[in-house]
């Protein structure tokens, strides 16, 4: 897929669609892509003042550091994980993208842009929609796919299902079941914790038996690895 990089299209696109910002400029990397907004919203910020549009300058700041981070991190996700993330894509590039661009052309019909507050916020749910699609892509790229069927059960790793003996701070005992996953799977309601988390960091690594600490709001809260499967 090539991204167009002769405009930004971050909130209040129309701004920045000068055709004093060059000829058009292609790129198939999505982190390239965002680097490059970035680096566009930046010398927009130049041109018309620091009093002007603050949050351009820090959304480009925002871009940059997480295409960046992106850039050098790898996913680690399981075979279900990396399905949900496949099929998050065909959704934004087919269903998504077509519901934005028909939002942005109604609010377009409204005329007048610049008091059109319904064409703002179409630009702004594009720009967030292109962006999870950049993000998605490159984790795809990176995907570590993990298989489960070959993982040990004698210490806790990305893929792990474990139950853990948790007594909190405040002395409330518990006992409660996790999944280990990367960070793009968790849903901490559903029990998957990212090994990201600062419980998931704790217990990676932990054996059966194994007690450790995770520091909370409220004090010091102890995790016993019950059992691992």
């Amino acid at each position: 897929m090539q991204y167009n990089i002769d405009h930004c299209d971050v909130p209040q696109a129309p701004l920045f669609s000068s055709p004093a910002w060059g000829r058009k400029k292609y790129t198939e990397n999505p982190v390239q892509f965002l680097c490059w907004k970035a680096g566009q919203c930046e010398k927009y910020e130049e041109r018309n003042g620091a009093g002007r549009r603050k949050r351009v300058s820090l959304f480009a700041g925002v871009l940059h550091r997480v295409a960046v981070d992106m850039a050098e991190k790898q996913f680690f996700v399981t075979e279900e994980g990396l399905a949900a993330l496949e099929k998050e894509l065909e959704y934004l590039k087919t269903v998504r993208r077509r519901e934005v661009a028909e939002k942005i052309k109604v609010a377009l019909s409204f005329g007048d842009l610049s008091e059109n507050s319904e064409y703002d916020e179409a630009k702004n749910d594009q720009a967030i929609m292109e962006a999870r699609i950049a993000d998605v892509e490159v984790m795809l790229k990176n995907a570590v796919v993990i298989d489960e069927s070959e993982l040990s059960n004698e210490t806790v790793h990305i893929g792990s299902k474990i139950e853990v003996a948790v007594v909190t701070a405040t002395g409330k005992k518990a006992t409660k079941e996790y999944k280990i996953v990367g960070s793009n799977e968790a849903d901490p309601r559903g029990g998957k914790i990212s090994d990201e988390s600062a419980v998931g960091k704790a217990l990676l690594g932990a054996a059966v038996g194994q007690t450790v600490e995770v520091e909370t709001p409220a004090g010091f809260s102890t995790y016993t690895v019950v059992t691992i499967s």
